[in-house]
């Protein structure tokens, strides 16, 4: 296999492990997709949302083959695909509203 379609198989699968822990219940992700797919301005909002772990997928990706493969590899770019889906989900929004949070009740 070519080193770019590695790379690609890679990207897939990440994303494909990355999303489905997100989505796990099957219900709600049809529930998801249904209302997205039939609303304009729900697909721009989940297209931006989405942005932070295709590049995450990429740095992952990068990270693995970079490494070489292997099992040392793939706890690497796990890794670091999590502190950035926790720092990007998580951190970001929790500090931007703990930030917030003074101005709000201060006037």
């Amino acid at each position: 296999m070519t080193r770019l379609r590695t790379h690609h198989a890679v990207n897939i699968g990440l994303t494909a492990i990355l999303v489905g822990a997100v989505m796990n219940h099957p219900l709600l992700s049809v529930t998801i997709a249904q209302a997205v797919s039939a609303n304009p301005v729900l697909q721009a909002i989940f297209r931006i949302l989405l942005q932070p772990i295709v590049a995450i997928v990429h740095i992952a990706a990068w990270t693995y083959m970079s490494i070489g493969g292997g099992d040392t590899a793939a706890v690497a770019a796990f890794t670091i695909a999590a502190i950035l889906t926790v720092a990007a989900y998580i951190a970001t929004p929790t500090l931007a509203l703990l930030g917030s949070w003074p101005k709000i009740h201060c006037g």
